[in-house]
């Protein structure tokens, strides 16, 4: 990846990703204020209030507040929450050291830096967060509760969870063994794409990452997208920015970042029917595919599919704001 791309491709935990963001936010003195949730909005005097009785006025709002955002109901003028999948994603971490002592499964973190197993309606992905020390494996699998909503994890049924994967790969179960607790939660998606992401009366608020485009997990772009999102903002609002520009550059932002973004949330659910195809005429041929092991645009591990990697990790994001601003006319 970083012969082909001049970047590593790093496997990091959440928590790290929000560390370095909130250390580059206080080098830049920004004011960071917790347990501030927004429950009030008015466009028109460009004014929120948070859930302390905070009210704060700006000349542009940006709505980062996630897949049940408050920001995007106001913007779309009804309430918009995420619909179950009828999947539910269980999780566990085991000790590093302690999976890569064990001859029966250190092969695995040996092998390849991501391990994934691949089942009907079900697939497992496994790897190692080094800088934590852990070995982080992650199971999604049909929700036996129909229509369940569950939102943040909870402490998962060890036998329950199990009991689901008992006949699989019996590697896969040296290492489920291994588990002494889980976490479990329901996989919740959008009913459809929204392309409505500022509002459009006040051009006061603006949606980005998962305000703006939840996606399922299966390709590993939700964060990814998210900053992208982050940084065209940056280069579209420089500090000499003029309020007679604004409009335009929201709509320049939506233009770029749609198309690109909703592909990726379009192709993410491709990637998940795919990994977890019912036993059959389709499940074979994904699977002689991957044994033929011929790198081509569909092959089934959307990692190793040349035409989709470049897509997402040679992008340009500089070379692609340029192009639409000499076709929108400068802003």
């Amino acid at each position: 990846m970083e012969d082909k791309f001049g970047s590593p491709h790093l496997l990091i935990h959440r928590r790290e990703i929000l560390n370095i963001l909130v250390d580059k936010a206080r080098d830049l003195k920004v004011s960071l204020k917790l347990d501030s949730r927004v429950v009030h909005i008015d466009f028109l005097s460009r004014k929120v209030a948070t859930v302390s009785g905070e009210m704060f006025t700006a000349d542009l709002f940006i709505g980062a507040d996630g897949e049940r955002s408050f920001c995007r109901s106001k913007i779309l003028g009804r309430p918009d929450v995420p619909h179950p999948t009828g999947k539910l994603v269980y999780r566990f971490t085991l000790d590093q050291n302690a999976v890569r002592k064990n001859p029966e499964v250190s092969h695995i973190v040996d092998s390849s830096p991501i391990t994934c197993w691949i089942g009907p309606r079900s697939h497992v992905v496994a790897y190692e967060l080094p800088s934590d020390g852990i070995f982080n494996v992650s199971l999604t699998c049909p929700d036996p509760i129909e229509e369940r909503i569950q939102f943040g994890p909870r402490n998962a049924d060890l036998t329950k969870m199990k009991g689901f994967f008992a006949k699989w790969n019996p590697v896969f179960l040296k290492l489920l063994d291994l588990a002494t607790d889980a976490k479990y939660w329901t996989l919740l998606q959008l009913p459809e794409e929204n392309r409505f992401w500022v509002d459009d009366k006040t051009q006061s608020m603006v949606l980005i990452g998962d305000a703006a485009h939840a996606m399922t997990p299966y390709l590993a772009q939700g964060a990814s997208q998210s900053i992208e999102d982050a940084a065209l903002l940056g280069l579209l609002f420089p500090k000499d920015v003029t309020e007679s520009t604004v409009a335009r550059r929201l709509s320049l932002f939506c233009d770029i970042r749609q198309p690109r973004s909703l592909l990726a949330r379009a192709r993410a659910q491709e990637v998940g029917n795919v990994l977890e195809l019912n036993d059959g005429p389709a499940q074979r041929e994904r699977d002689s595919r991957m044994h033929q092991n011929i790198l081509n645009e569909g092959f089934p591990n959307p990692y190793a599919d040349p035409v989709l990697q470049n897509w997402l990790y040679a992008y340009d994001m500089p070379s692609d704001l340029a192009t639409a601003r000499k076709c929108a006319g400068q802003v």
